[in-house]
């Protein structure tokens, strides 16, 4: 029951709607009608206002004196005038005709009279009227019927003529280019007319729409004049007539270039479905078409275009000012005012308001209006709302989105009036709003006001861009940075200045914070915050990621603060070098101090570590000399009494004193010898001349001969000497190798004596070197062989010339170093805690030692185990090359070979008495004939003399007064090659150690180089080598 109940009040609500919906439609036609009467019948009259043919006879009250007007007045101007209010006139009485005839459609008394006609040349007589217009716009145009087709059509003259005129009237409309084409299709029962176009077209949802009264679509036109009935009353004029009409269409937005709209009207053939009352047998007399011709009229005045501008205007000129100006409207004769409306007779009549007082532009729509205003810049624009192509609307909304025209005020005009209508067009940003009609003087007075308020708006608007400018130049050329941050920290701008100090990119000034050095980010962000705050300026240095440093000063003001930024950097770079220049004069006068200091250390040190064994040689040589003074004296008595030399036990002490006195003198010239050394290669080293000589030696005999060169001193201190060659030597087959045999010997000769002076006093007296070689660098950091390194298993073969590493490692039993003195050990002049009390020494042996290996890339070390009371161990490697056994050599001029048994004859050239004195000694109790000269030049003459008896070897020192030795060698080997002497073999004596002192001699012709002090031994060996 409940649902029938629920059904029946529903179905009760839908009558009463329809009921009501019915009633208002009634209401609306008979307020149509009642209004299309009063219209027209106030406006009936006699027909002699019938003036002008042409025009027609629009008999109405205001029609027929504005045609006496027209007809009667002359001048031009108010003629104009008057035509524009004709015109709407005319179409006034047109729209008031659609009423009605919608008016009579609704009470049922619409009807027609229908005669015969030749349905195809009856449409295109009357289509043709509209070709001028239609090929003015630039359009095709195209009208077919065929011509052989005689069957008539039974139609109404007049409502036929208003059907093919909405029709075509419409195409035109919507059709901005491309053609329009009318044509008249016969089929067996139907006569169709078809007008196509190619239009904007008729959106889908509009179709079904399109036949509704008041309907009207949304679309680009030339115009956006109508009432949206036309359509409506076409429609039903086609239904009088028995027919039916259809409509296809296809925007312009969708695929492809087939866009358009296609009307088909379709009247049966015949009269059977006519009214028999309303048919009129004969053929009527065509009219002339009224109606057509208001239509084509105001279809002509529709542009698309341009601006709206009367026949006599010209594109480049402006309606001049012909008038005086009223003292109540200040306008100027430059001020350019634009007037916008689609409607030519509405732009006619208010550019005639205007045209007295300022110049005047005109556009038939928002589009054109838009291009004019951002070419000509006007003063003011007034325009309509309800336009095609552009509206009001979006006119406005265009200006204000286009910073060049914003601020040009603009003012709207519709025929909407009411609050609501008011209040949206200023919400949409037009400066004023004035609902039709208006007076001229309402019109002139708003425009006025809002022409002086643009122009003080616009100069507002240049002097803010000026100044705006002139900011933006002072913030582009300071040479600080400049920026302003918000209450919330975030940086709303900065300068290029800002940017280039912190190396920060465009458009991320929020994250400015991120440039700076995280070490002061935190400062920074709590001192803005602080500044923020309390109101307050604030001084902030800090470092930008880049390493830039600044000061920068914040103001706080209104909504946050501003700041300024001094690049610092240079400033910072200048102390920074104030400073490091101060702390490298410090620096250096530290060095010179160090190197005073060292200066006078060396001095002390040599001095002491000289005169020393000076001493000793002295008190030796005088223990010596005494007790040789004594036995001379007792040998000399007992050959006085002939009584024979009896040896005693006090004799026997003086000799053993005696030969211990010159054992001590050899350990203390081997001493001396190392200083020196040490000294000289120190010296090379501060002037960067420490070279290496490198040279071909046997590798096993050398560390021997050199190790032995303190075999004696070892000896007489009773310290075992131990000598360890590892299995590595043997296993890769090491026998010659390429190094400077001298530096490598050198350093073995340091530590040696070191292990020698700490092991004398040791309780156990001990000594143990150990050898090893290995391809291969150590493991790590220290100086230790590499284990199982790849290639140690691998003999290297005879000729290969292969890179090896040398391990030597030194232990002494004495009493070990100090933890602290592990850091200091190969420092210059540093001898370890308090050793040099007891131990002496020169603190260079090492330091020397550490740059020797650098140079043979190698290192030297102590042991970290090398602890106190457990004795010392020092390791250090160098880098040597496996060589082939050299060739033997064979002299170049052969030697007279005296056998086994005759002596050698060796001539000395030393200036140094003693020292020629002690040498030829030497050679004399080592078997050789020995023959000394003072200098080069006496040297010669001994030669020369010696004839075809040359001396076996010639020792020359080369440092000697008269003729040096290089000299003398040069004169010999001039000898030589004239053929006066034999070849001679030269060995030079010299103390010069220089690499370029050797050299030099060698250039001179000598053989070979010995440096001072030198063993006899040593000598000996190659003088008998050279004669081998």
């Amino acid at each position: 029951m409940s649902s029938l109940l629920n059904g029946s009040l529903a179905r009760e609500e839908e009558v009463r709607r329809a009921e009501e919906l019915a009633e208002l439609d009634r209401a609306k036609s008979s307020l149509f009608s009642s209004a299309s009467h009063e219209l027209r019948r106030s406006a009936q009259v006699d027909a002699k206002y019938v003036v002008d043919e042409i025009k027609g006879t629009p008999l109405t009250l205001i029609g027929g004196p504005l045609n006496d007007c027209i007809a009667e007045i002359k001048d031009v101007h108010i003629k104009a005038k008057l035509l524009t209010a004709s015109r709407n006139v005319d179409r006034l009485a047109r729209l008031v005709d659609s009423l009605m005839d919608f008016s009579r459609l609704e009470a049922g008394r619409l009807e027609g009279r229908y005669s015969p006609v030749q349905f195809g040349p009856y449409v295109a007589d009357l289509a043709a009227v509209f070709r001028p217009v239609i090929e003015k716009a630039q359009l095709t145009y195209t009208i077919t019927y065929d011509t052989n087709e005689t069957r008539a059509l039974f139609i109404d003259l007049d409502y036929m003529e208003k059907i093919i005129f909405n029709l075509i009237g419409n195409a035109f409309k919507y059709t901005l280019a491309g053609s329009i084409s009318v044509d008249v299709v016969y089929t067996d029962t139907h006569a169709k007319l078809i007008v196509k176009d190619t239009g904007v077209g008729i959106p889908a949802a509009d179709l079904p729409k399109i036949w509704e009264r008041f309907h009207r679509v949304e679309a680009t036109s030339r115009s956006h004049e109508g009432t949206g009935i036309g359509l409506a009353l076409t429609k039903q004029f086609i239904h009088l007539h028995g027919g039916d009409v259809t409509v296809t269409s296809k925007v312009c937005t969708d695929d492809g270039n087939d866009h358009g709209s296609t009307f088909t009207a379709s009247f049966p053939l015949g009269k059977e479905h006519l009214p028999a009352t309303r048919l009129v047998n004969e053929v009527l007399e065509s009219k002339k078409p009224n109606y057509a011709r208001t239509i084509v009229a105001e279809a002509a005045r529709w542009r698309l275009t341009g601006d709206a501008m009367t026949p006599s205007d010209s594109e480049d000129s402006y309606t001049s000012f012909d008038g005086t100006r009223t003292s109540e409207f200040a306008f100027d004769a430059t001020d350019l005012v634009l007037l916008v409306d689609d409607n030519q007779d509405m732009l006619e009549y208010i550019r005639n308001i205007f045209s007295r007082f300022c110049h005047v532009r005109t556009a038939c729509n928002g589009a054109v209006a838009l291009e004019s205003a951002r070419k000509y810049r006007p003063d003011l624009i007034i325009s309509d709302v309800m336009m095609p192509v552009l509206d009001g609307f979006g006119l406005v909304n265009a200006l204000k989105d286009d910073a060049l025209i914003r601020n040009i005020p603009i003012i709207l005009l519709s025929a909407r009036a009411g609050d609501t209508n008011r209040a949206e067009g200023i919400l949409s940003g037009a400066d004023d709003y004035i609902p039709k009609p208006f007076s001229s003087r309402e019109l002139l007075a708003r425009a006025h006001f809002q022409l002086q308020l643009g122009k003080r708006k616009r100069e507002m608007e240049r002097r803010f861009q000026e100044q705006t400018k002139e900011v933006q130049i002072l913030t582009d050329l300071s040479p600080a940075g400049l920026f302003r941050i918000n209450n919330d920290g975030k940086m709303l701008l900065c300068n290029d200045r800002f940017r280039e100090m912190a190396k920060m990119p465009p458009n991320v000034e929020e994250n400015w914070i991120n440039y700076v050095h995280e070490d002061y980010r935190k400062t920074v962000q709590s001192s803005l915050m602080e500044a923020l705050r309390k109101h307050e300026d604030a001084q902030i240095d800090f470092v930008f990621s880049n390493g830039n440093w600044v000061k920068s000063y914040v103001r706080w003001w209104v909504n946050g603060l501003v700041g300024i930024v001094t690049d610092m950097s240079l400033t910072r770079l200048y102390e920074e070098s104030l400073k490091k220049r101060a702390e490298e004069a410090e620096e250096r006068r530290k060095e010179a101090e160090e190197r005073r200091r060292g200066q006078e250390l060396l001095v002390d040190v040599t001095s002491h570590e000289l005169r020393q064994p000076v001493s000793a040689v002295i008190n030796c040589a005088n223990v010596v000399f005494t007790n040789l003074t004594k036995l001379r004296k007792a040998l000399k008595e007992a050959l006085q009494k002939d009584s024979g030399f009896q040896v005693t036990n006090q004799l026997l002490a003086q000799i053993d004193e005696d030969l211990e006195s010159l054992n001590a003198i050899e350990l203390c010239g081997l001493a001396q010898g190392h200083i020196v050394n040490d000294i000289l290669t120190l010296s090379r080293m501060q002037l960067q001349l420490l070279t290496l000589q490198e040279s071909t030696f046997q590798f096993v005999q050398e560390v021997r001969q050199t190790c032995s060169i303190l075999f004696n001193e070892m000896k007489s201190k009773g310290i075992s000497y131990t000598l360890n060659f590892g299995p590595s030597i043997q296993r890769l087959g090491i026998d010659y190798v390429s190094a400077d045999k001298v530096r490598f010997g050198q350093v073995i000769i340091n530590l040696l004596s070191n292990a020698i002076r700490f092991s004398q006093l040791s309780t156990k007296k001990a000594i143990e070197i150990n050898v090893n070689v290995s391809r291969g660098r150590p493991d790590d950091a220290s100086c230790k062989p590499p284990k199982n390194y790849p290639g140690d298993e691998v003999r290297i073969g005879p000729g290969e010339r292969i890179s090896l590493y040398v391990y030597v490692s030194v232990r002494d039993s004495g009493p070990g170093l100090k933890p602290k003195d592990l850091e200091i050990l190969f420092q210059r002049f540093q001898r370890g805690t308090n050793s040099e009390e007891i131990f002496g020494g020169s603190g260079l042996g090492l330091f020397v030692s550490r740059k020797i290996c650098d140079l043979l890339h190698g290192q030297i070390e102590v042991d970290a185990n090398s602890v106190e009371e457990k004795g010392s161990t020092f390791r250090f490697f160098v880098e040597m090359h496996t060589e082939p056994a050299p060739k033997p050599s064979t002299p170049q001029h052969p030697h007279i070979d005296r056998g086994s048994s005759t002596k050698l004859r060796i001539l000395v050239a030393e200036d140094n008495q003693t020292n020629r004195t002690i040498l030829g000694r030497q050679l004399k109790m080592n078997g050789c004939v020995p023959s000394l000269a003072v200098n080069g030049a006496e040297a010669v003459d001994l030669v020369i003399k010696a004839g075809e008896e040359p001396f076996d070897c010639i020792l020359m020192d080369c440092e000697m007064p008269v003729m040096s030795g290089l000299e003398a060698s040069r004169e010999l080997r001039r000898l030589e090659n004239a053929g006066r002497i034999p070849r001679q073999r030269i060995i030079a004596l010299t103390g010069n150690a220089r690499r370029e002192q050797l050299n030099s001699a060698l250039e001179a012709g000598m053989n070979e180089v010995m440096t001072k002090p030198y063993r006899i031994q040593e000598l000996l060996e190659r003088i008998r080598n050279s004669n081998a």
